[in-house]
């Protein structure tokens, strides 16, 4: 192909539609009503610009969102150019010039590739309006070699640095194209590497025209632009698809051997396995040898064993270089004084504890527990051979009852900054340390609301003392010191760290968080909306979560903050890019789901804690994510069982994608798994062993036993249902709404078994809920979950001790009730048996 061009430019006019493929979501975010997607919709619909992405499914539109007017004047001006090469073009298309348009000009270019496509699309539109021939791409053609050749004005001042930073761009994209597959690419990501190939080739011709012309005729280092062309050439040719006829090509065309030995063949597996993403042509061998047998090509493409390359191909995604992973803990309440009279586990004396060098069930662990959990860690990534990304801690340094501490701000403070240091032996690549706990305070649940302040005293004290660990950069304490919420970027993961006492009913001073403390919704809402206009994922971690505890089944967050914080995270946009949101503070491992949440909207945890106060094994999490999308993938748990040791054995205990077969862990998927838990079958069954990390608790007393009474299979029913009315967050008045709504299920069914069909008097007193309410708020943390665990006990049950519950409680007489009763629910936690099993004989109403 030969081309000769000569112009002369007088005066010109130029339009450019700045545009690209967008879905409502991303219309919305570039600020555009209603109405005007409504019109936008309908103006591409009419003129055959609509589609569904192949990749996320939703439908998509190709509109103009810029439109630029640019008038210039020359008075005379002429240019010439000529050259020549060879092509291969046997249906003869690509001088087609016909078929172009502006819209078409529009490179095909994957998302988070806006600013190439843009300038490959002012060049297309440039071109056209001043009758440029354009060799464009034919969908026919045999080749699909997207092979573009712009003539534009080189006149511009700061047209080669456009030029350099698309041709940038485009390589860019062919490396995140390369990294983010395993080691074969699909028919959509080779078409992806190969346009942007072609285009790093085609944006150095640019480049070399103008070097020419400006009298610049060699590089230092010559380019290899020839093996980008050779890659792009050898794409279109072919991709693993499932057509043995395409394989049975490469071979032929690349010489590959006949015959792979087991040798080869483990090489390839193992490189397959370490390296996925990495390898974008490889050596795919027509047969293998298994043992004593030897596959043909068919088979290992396709055969269930092995060595097939689609195996090879999901264990590269598996392990490949997008997928990241972390460390997750939470809740160590470390006490110092652990041996000393200001122990904080006053029930157990000295001489006990002092055999129990790690902590003791029902007691806050001393730092050794600490260091326990850092080797761990450590032996666990000795053993994958790679650091952790980061560590998230989702608050509670300090031990219960800082108060009662003789220095509280110099000691909590002094315990945030130990536990600090011991996690900084840790180094991952960074920590998401900050989130503070009720107890990490010189009083539980104390935090003075300082909004019309730059800094607050105490954070500025707790940051510095994470900052002096190494556990916090300046950068983020900056952030910490105003208001101890904080936003962190992670490669393509934002991490927002929020505060969370400020919320909570048992917040102190009482009535002084006023209408948004600190400003922290408007701050949250400001980060999300900045992740939607950049296309990444968020995280929104802290301690304290939002709705319902599952022990008394009382509020943690005060109403008002619960549904502002559901206005935010339910938002059609910005609650489209939160990929996970993970709390402490329950010291239990559970679900939490949102009442109406968006689209695709990422899981909510709530992690078993480190400190085995409240009677749960020791544990903590390792997390995986997707390093390219943000979302959070799967976690695994390991557990220490605390027993008078020298040293603590810690243990696998398990997968939660695994164990509940979930096919993702979106919020959809564990909605599915809240309807299981209803059943009392082998879900509920799982998820009530692992509560508390594999220690025994009284949620395994309620699975569902075909051996059980109507009356007592009503009752495990009921409690099943006000199990997973508390895992929606939402207010205590919804909550009730929603168990009141479930004791006409449950007492039904029980109906339905009991021959007499009478309901009697074994329904759940209505009067609980009001005095789970009443319970006052300057009682002590853990005399609030007593009362309220006993009050809900006695709900259901119709005997003596039930009846004298509620009737104390009528009367306020609550230290009566502490006294004569709370020694029972201790022990009830203590042997992990249910109240039932302490009052009364399982499946009567007697004594």
């Amino acid at each position: 192909m030969e081309l000769s061009i000569r112009q002369i430019i007088r005066e010109q006019e130029q339009e450019a539609l700045k545009g690209g493929w967008h879905t409502e979501l991303s219309l919305k975010a570039e600020g555009w009503t209603t109405s005007m997607i409504a019109n936008a919709k309908a103006w591409a619909e009419a003129r055959g610009l609509s589609r569904k992405n192949e990749v996320h499914g939703e439908d998509e539109w190709r509109v103009p969102t810029e439109e630029t007017f640019d008038f210039s004047t020359t008075r005379s001006k002429e240019g010439e150019g000529s050259g020549s090469t060879m092509v291969d073009d046997p249906k003869g298309t690509l001088l087609d010039f016909s078929k172009f348009s502006a819209q078409a000009a529009m490179t095909r270019g994957s998302a988070g590739s806006g600013a190439c496509n843009q300038i490959a699309a002012q060049s297309a539109a440039a071109a056209k309006l001043q009758n440029l021939p354009m060799v464009s791409e034919d969908p026919e053609a045999e080749s699909g070699v997207n092979v573009q050749a712009h003539f534009t004005e080189l006149d511009c001042d700061n047209e080669p640095l456009e030029y350099m930073r698309y041709t940038i761009c485009q390589a860019n994209d062919f490396f995140d194209i390369l990294y983010q597959h395993g080691i074969f690419l699909n028919p959509v990501a080779s078409t992806e590497a190969r346009r942007a190939a072609n285009n790093v080739c085609d944006g150095y011709v640019r480049l070399a025209a103008i070097a020419f012309r400006a009298g610049k005729k060699l590089f230092k280092l010559r380019p290899k632009v020839h093996m980008l062309a050779e890659i792009g050439l050898s794409l279109s040719g072919w991709s693993l698809s499932p057509h043995t006829s395409e394989a049975m090509n490469l071979l032929a065309r690349d010489r590959l051997p006949r015959r792979v030995s087991a040798q080869q063949r483990v090489a390839l597996d193992r490189k397959a396995t370490e390296c996925g993403g990495v390898w974008s042509v490889v050596w795919s061998g027509a047969t293998s040898f298994h043992g004593e047998r030897t596959f043909e090509l068919e088979e290992i493409l396709y055969g269930e064993t092995e060595n097939n390359l689609n195996l090879l191909q999901r264990r590269a995604l598996e392990r490949g270089r997008t997928t990241g992973r972390s460390i997750w803990l939470t809740d160590f309440h470390i006490d110092p004084f652990y041996l000393t009279s200001e122990r904080q586990c006053v029930k157990k004396n000295v001489s006990t504890l002092r055999n129990f060098s790690f902590g003791i069930m029902g007691c806050d662990p001393p730092m050794s527990l600490a260091r326990s959990v850092v080797s761990a860690v450590e032996h666990l990534e000795k053993s994958h051979e790679k650091k952790s990304d980061y560590v998230i801690f989702t608050g509670d340094f300090t031990r219960h009852h800082p108060e009662t501490l003789q220095h509280p701000f110099e000691n909590v403070s002094g315990i945030i900054g130990e536990v600090s240091s011991a996690m900084n032996h840790l180094r991952p690549g960074q920590y998401v340390f900050g989130a503070l706990g009720n107890d990490d305070n010189p009083a539980n649940y104390f935090q003075n609301i300082t909004s019309n302040k730059s800094s607050n005293r105490w954070f500025e004290a707790v940051g510095h003392q994470i900052e002096t660990a190494h556990c916090m950069s300046k950068e983020t304490r900056k952030q910490f010191n105003y208001g101890s919420f904080f936003e962190m970027q992670i490669g393509n993961l934002t991490i927002l760290s929020i505060a969370t006492v400020i919320y909570s009913v048992k917040h102190a001073p009482a009535n002084t968080s006023g209408q948004d403390p600190f400003y922290q919704f408007a701050w949250l809402r400001q980060k999300l909306f900045e992740a939607v206009l950049e296309n990444r994922k968020v995280w929104i971690v802290g301690h304290v979560p939002p709705g319902m505890e599952t022990f008394g089944y009382s509020e943690n967050w005060q109403p008002r903050f619960v549904q502002d914080y559901l206005d935010i995270v339910q938002d059609e946009v910005l609650g489209s890019v939160i990929a996970a949101q993970l709390f402490g503070h329950v010291h239990k491992d559970e679900i939490r789901l949102l009442p109406h949440p968006v689209r695709g909207a990422g899981p909510i945890f709530l992690s078993s804690a480190l400190s085995p106060v409240y009677y749960n094994n020791p544990s903590f999490k390792t997390v995986t994510y997707d390093k390219h999308t943000g979302d959070f993938l799967d976690f695994d748990v390991f557990l220490t069982r605390i027993s008078n040791v020298s040293a603590l054995e810690w243990e696998f205990g398990y997968g939660f994608k695994r164990l509940y077969q979930l096919p993702n862990l979106s919020m959809e998927s564990l909605a599915t798994m809240a309807s299981q838990l209803l059943e009392g079958e082998s879900t509920w069954k799982s998820y009530a062993y692992w509560y508390t990390a594999g220690y025994p608790n009284d949620l395994q007393r309620f699975s569902a036993n075909a051996s059980d009474s109507p009356e007592e299979a009503a009752i495990r029913l009921f409690r099943r249902h006000q199990y997973v009315c508390a895992i929606t967050i939402q207010s205590a008045e919804s909550y009730q709404e929603c168990v009141d709504s479930a004791t006409v299920i449950s007492w039904r069914s029980r109906s339905a078994r009991d021959a007499s069909g009478e309901l009697g008097g074994a329904g759940p007193r209505t009067s609980v809920h009001r005095l789970v309410q009443g319970i006052p708020q300057d009682l002590e943390e853990e005399e609030q979950m007593i009362l309220a665990r006993l009050l809900r006990w006695a709900e259901l049950r119709h005997v003596s001790e039930a009846a004298q519950i509620i009737g104390w409680a009528e009367q306020h007489r609550w230290r009566k009730l502490l006294k004569t009763y709370g020694p029972s629910v201790e022990k009830a936690q203590e042997t992990g048996v249910s109240l039932d099993d302490i009052f009364t004989r399982p499946g009567t109403s007697e004594r």
